[in-house]
């Protein structure tokens, strides 16, 4: 009887330690993750993790980058973030693009409070056509028009001129059917005046030299001489480092996609 009770307890402790192992387990992996950043839902083109921003401001905002976003057929968005979590701020950037449900054509502007070195930082990722289309000159000059309002923390005058830079210089959407036709339609404009020019020249007759148009004797060389008129000097700035900011080029990101843009502190 004593040995039966014996191996009852027994096998009831080891079924009480298998059960406790597998929540030890669990319970040390979670502590062991870091918790993630909040993030907006997929394709959400205004995302403030930050809070920079009112809720007015954000439905502001939001709306006018859907008409942009509609208007060139891309994403246009902006993050802000308290962190970058270890990555770069063009890392950063790229991988919210990619993994957050956006168009394969589009343009994404982030605002980090700490980059991990003091500072605040920000980058801008073009990924699709949008690389071409608003390439590294012009974001420099739409982040030069805004870093004024982001130094003096006017988020909303920062974030609503950026957004009419980018319409501003994204290319309009053509369907590709425009283009043939447009072709064809310049090819029979200019058929149709050069017929008309021609029609205009049937009484002129075409002439084997300029004998006809000289006045015999009229024209005697006496002087000859080469005269040197002018010279041309090319010159080629030297560019300037200005320390603020950097071109990415163009890159691949985490996903396998490829992104231009540029980054910088303010």
């Amino acid at each position: 009887m004593k040995r039966l009770l014996s191996i009852s307890l027994a096998m009831i402790l080891l079924i009480c330690l298998i059960g406790i192992l597998p929540l030890s387990a669990t319970a040390a992996d979670e502590d062991a993750k870091v918790t993630p950043l909040e993030e907006g839902e997929d394709g959400q083109l205004i995302v403030d993790m930050a809070h920079l921003l009112t809720d007015e401001e954000i439905s502001s905002l939001t709306k006018k980058a859907k008409d942009i976003s509609d208007a060139h057929g891309c994403s246009v968005v902006i993050v802000t973030s308290p962190r970058l979590d270890g990555k770069t701020s063009t890392a950063f950037a790229d991988d919210y693009y990619d993994y957050h449900g956006y168009l394969s054509d589009g343009v994404l502007l982030l605002i980090a409070l700490d980059n991990g070195a003091g500072s605040r930082a920000w980058a801008i990722s073009t990924t699709g056509e949008c690389i071409k289309s608003f390439n590294e000159s012009e974001q420099e000059i739409v982040i030069d028009d805004i870093k004024p309002s982001l130094s003096s923390k006017k988020w909303y005058i920062a974030f609503d001129r950026y957004l009419s830079g980018v319409d501003r210089y994204l290319s309009p959407y053509v369907a590709w059917y425009w283009i043939p036709l447009s072709l064809l339609i310049a090819f029979v404009v200019s058929f149709l005046i050069m017929l008309i020019f021609r029609s205009q020249l049937k009484s002129v007759k075409m002439q084997s030299g300029a004998r006809d148009y000289l006045r015999a004797g009229s024209m005697k060389v006496t002087v000859s001489r080469d005269t040197f008129l002018y010279h041309t000097v090319t010159r080629t700035a030297k560019p300037k480092d200005t320390g603020s900011s950097s071109g990415g080029g163009t890159h691949i990101g985490s996903s396998g996609s490829s992104h231009g843009g540029s980054s910088g502190t303010f």
